[in-house]
């Protein structure tokens, strides 16, 4: 759970686009930088929420929390992990033609919603919110990008395919 904690959500999130943009094909690369896009403003949404909705972390306010890893003081509501891992995931779900893949990432997101309550550092109800607003950000603002961003993803990825190349790899 602890590996899982640390390194499923940026070191994983960041491999599944960088994979998509080498070795994806001219769709998937236009994905990753979709997928890219939201990502940030995932990020900077969950970091807004923490702001607005400060909540203590179970280990300040429980006493027999056994904390296994470092004790994070920020905001526990909504937890950012599970917002960015459920975003990943509802989008690779909703968009990838192969539901294996979005199946595998989703199932990768659902260990690191329950790593993040099981270190310690998450109520259940901190994740179920990342969940809830991470999957809101995928499906609503995957529309919302494409109709005011479409156009600039749309030379970015054919930018992409000029520089990588047109992989053979679609998800």
């Amino acid at each position: 759970m602890i590996l899982f904690t640390n390194y499923g959500r940026e070191i994983v999130w960041t491999l599944v686009v960088l994979i998509m943009l080498l070795f994806g094909g001219k769709t998937t690369k236009l994905l990753a930088i979709e997928l890219g896009a939201l990502l940030v403003i995932g990020i900077v949404i969950g970091d807004t929420a923490k702001i607005v909705l400060t909540r203590q972390r179970p280990f300040e306010t429980i006493s027999g929390i056994i904390l296994r890893v470092p004790g994070e003081h920020d905001s526990s509501y909504p937890s950012g992990h599970a917002l960015i891992v459920s975003l990943g995931a509802a989008f690779c779900l909703a968009r990838f033609r192969r539901k294996d893949v979005g199946g595998f990432l989703a199932l990768e997101a659902g260990i690191v919603c329950y790593s993040r309550i099981y270190v310690g550092v998450h109520y259940p109800l901190d994740v179920v919110g990342g969940v809830f607003l991470g999957t809101a950000i995928a499906l609503l603002g995957a529309s919302l990008v494409e109709k005011y961003l479409g156009h600039y993803l749309q030379a970015l990825s054919e930018l992409a395919v000029r520089i990588l190349g047109d992989g053979p790899f679609n998800p």
